[in-house]
């Protein structure tokens, strides 16, 4: 949708009037922001007051039903098309998704709210625009990928967090804003490397997307507010490779959780596996790759062991 008037335009009370009379679904709408990653993509404002846009510029909500029509009036002129942000920040606990250079591709928002449930909800939660180039979500428990997600806060409740995106390169989770309940902890939990990072009020967590599908998708990255005394105990899959940059060997070194089937798998960085080996059941251990007839470059290593992997680079020179 767009503006209708050659003059800037207070859509945020359009959408509140058409959303009390039940013609919006969800709690919020969107607004096209040309700065966001390499091309532009959506930007959350929650439905409740003013946010004033420029003629010309365009938005988009989602309705109940086909048909449905927003009403303007000239009282809904304004003078300035300067932004009016809707609720205060402090209500949400805000992950923003950098690149290593600081600039923003994405955000995604969780409200902790007792009257709210973790599935989706037509007047809590708002569901995610897809943007062109990169997208950073959290999955409700019907699998419906939200940019703001209210739900009950929980001691020991997993929130999945989805990442897709174009660009393989290095990336940064921060926690812009951290409203949870009295007392409780809220965990950044990477799968694929098993770390649990307690997030605080400007917490970043670095991190890397690379052309092996682990390392992305719905499963790379999850929320949980279990209490710290119990993900410092939990035992996770750990790897360590020397050296690293390496010229003609690279001892990989692993310990999981419990005895599993164990792999071990060398991609170059288009994803093409140049080495494997199945070590059988075994909880922990130790393997040498020869590197000698590989060329130089960036590889990706991936461990599987105890029902976990892990994924690390290794640059041969």
């Amino acid at each position: 949708m767009s503006n209708p008037y050659p003059s800037p335009v207070d859509i945020g009370n359009v959408i509140t009037r058409a959303q009390a009379a039940g013609h919006i679904k969800g709690s919020a709408f969107y607004v096209w922001n040309p700065y966001l990653g390499s091309a532009g993509g959506f930007e959350v404002k929650t439905i409740g007051s003013s946010y004033i846009i420029g003629e010309n510029t365009s938005y988009q909500v989602r309705a109940t039903s086909d048909g449905t029509t927003l009403s303007f009036s000239e009282s809904d002129k304004a003078q300035t098309p300067a932004e009016t942000l809707l609720r205060n920040s402090e209500e949400f606990v805000t992950l923003k998704l950098y690149d290593a250079n600081y600039h923003v591709w994405d955000m995604t928002q969780i409200r902790f709210d007792e009257n709210t449930t973790s599935a989706e909800d037509n007047t809590n939660d708002a569901g995610k625009a897809t943007n062109p180039d990169l997208n950073f979500y959290s999955l409700s428990t019907d699998n419906t990928m939200l940019s703001i997600d209210a739900r009950p806060y929980k001691a020991g409740s997993v929130i999945p967090l989805g990442l897709t995106t174009n660009y393989a390169q290095e990336y940064i989770i921060k926690a812009e804003s951290m409203m949870i309940p009295g007392g409780g902890k809220l965990y950044l939990h990477d799968n694929v490397t098993g770390k649990y990072t307690l997030l605080e009020q400007g917490t970043e967590y670095k991190f890397e997307v690379t052309n092996n599908a682990a390392s992305q998708g719905n499963k790379r990255f999850e929320l949980t507010t279990e209490p710290a005394a119990v993900a410092q105990v939990k035992k996770h899959l750990e790897v360590s490779m020397t050296p690293n940059p390496a010229t003609s060997d690279v001892k990989i070194t692993f310990a999981g959780s419990k005895a599993d089937n164990a792999t071990i798998r060398l991609m170059d960085i288009t994803g093409v596996n140049v080495y494997s080996n199945d070590l059988g059941s075994i909880e922990s251990g130790s393997i040498i790759v020869p590197l000698d007839k590989l060329t130089p470059g960036i590889y990706m290593v991936e461990v599987n062991a105890g029902g976990e992997q892990v994924v690390q680079r290794l640059i041969k020179e």
